[in-house]
């Protein structure tokens, strides 16, 4: 997480943290995050670093 939060703020990409139990405001988040899981979490065995899953996710 502390490696995301870095990247985040050295590209000044805004983060909304939504709270929980409230499917109108998340919906799609939830959504596009299962989706994903489905069609790109279950298929990737490779490392688990910001680099290597930015790779899968440009091919996917």
């Amino acid at each position: 997480m502390a490696e995301f939060e870095s990247f985040r703020q050295e590209l000044n990409i805004p983060h909304y943290v939504l709270p929980p139990q409230l499917p109108k405001l998340n919906g799609y988040v939830e959504r596009i995050t299962g989706t994903n899981c489905y069609e790109v979490c279950q298929l990737y065995y490779g490392d688990l670093n910001v680099g290597s899953l930015n790779l899968e996710l440009e091919r996917y």
